[in-house]
């Protein structure tokens, strides 16, 4: 697997809000939950690419997680208003890696957690990885 690029730069920020049904008994956010909040983040940025979603979900490529991480730097509560930037990682021919970096906006920005998923792009029926779409490299990567 040949590496095209590596960047860190923040290619989306998405504005989130944690509910209520996201925490524990204490009202601060379940840790795995913390995994939705940023998989809603990646859809949205999928949403606002070139590609209708939906594209995503019916053509011939999948994009599967195969690895995830998560460091929670202050607890995160319900109710707070959340700006989750979504970074690019690692990007290869057939898989790339997003960096998330969860922010409190009430709080002047205070960094709460970080997180990554580390996605593949396989063919949907041979299930063997292929090269990334190159409209999906374009959304990913920042323009200088």
């Amino acid at each position: 697997m040949q590496m095209i690029n590596k960047v860190s730069s923040r290619f989306f920020s998405h504005p989130a809000d944690v509910p209520l049904s996201a925490t524990d008994a204490a009202g601060v956010l379940y840790f795995g939950r913390l995994f939705d909040l940023c998989h809603s983040a990646y859809e949205a940025a999928l949403k606002a690419g070139a590609k209708p979603l939906r594209a995503y979900l019916t053509g011939d490529i999948i994009l599967p997680i195969v690895r995830c991480e998560a460091q929670f730097k202050q607890p995160i509560y319900c109710s707070d208003s959340l700006r989750i930037d979504l970074g690019l990682g690692e990007i290869k021919d057939s898989g790339f890696q997003i960096h998330y970096h969860l922010y409190r906006v009430t709080e002047g920005d205070l960094l709460c957690a970080t997180a990554m998923t580390h996605h593949v792009c396989i063919d949907r029926h041979s299930r063997q990885r292929v090269s990334l779409p190159p409209e999906l490299v374009t959304m990913l990567t920042p323009s200088p």
